[in-house]
């Protein structure tokens, strides 16, 4: 069923990795300019906005983990096809930080950082995997009760 708790959880890590697409991640000021570090590029904060650098893989884990736990709200009939989604939007969620920080690790290399300040946005992903967690075992306490209530018959 839809109404299932973990329903819920799911819903709420899709709209959190959503939201995590359009945020920026961290902010940072350099000699130069001060730059805003987005899932999909490090853009300048100045009136001609460029973007310096492009990082569309960490929108796209985004994305695919927000669409992936979204579509596995409606796999309710197939428990054990539902776990193994919530495992790899977990692995997505993880292939994100690493993702994040091997960029993080090149812009402070190229750039001269003089002061990052890290988001609100950088803690949605763990909040989600939080809650995607939680949501795998739910999922799994229903297929054990099902298969108990099989077992008596």
């Amino acid at each position: 069923m839809i109404q299932r708790i973990q329903s819920f959880y799911l819903l709420l890590v899709a709209l959190l990795m959503a939201t995590v697409i359009f945020m920026p991640l961290t902010s940072f000021n350099t000699i130069d300019a001060s730059y805003e570090f987005l899932p999909y590029g490090v853009v300048s904060m100045g009136i001609p906005s460029k973007m310096v650098l492009q990082t569309w893989p960490l929108a796209a884990l985004a994305a695919l983990s927000a669409i992936l736990s979204f579509l596995a709200i409606f796999m309710y009939k197939k428990r054990t096809l539902q776990m193994k989604c919530c495992t790899f939007v977990q692995l997505l969620i993880f292939a994100f930080y690493i993702v994040f920080f091997s960029f993080w690790w090149l812009i402070q290399k190229d750039f001269q950082i003089a002061n990052p300040t890290l988001d609100a946005a950088l803690t949605m992903p763990i909040v989600a995997l939080i809650l995607c967690y939680i949501a795998r075992r739910k999922i799994k306490q229903d297929e054990m009760l099902v298969r108990s209530a099989d077992r008596i018959r």
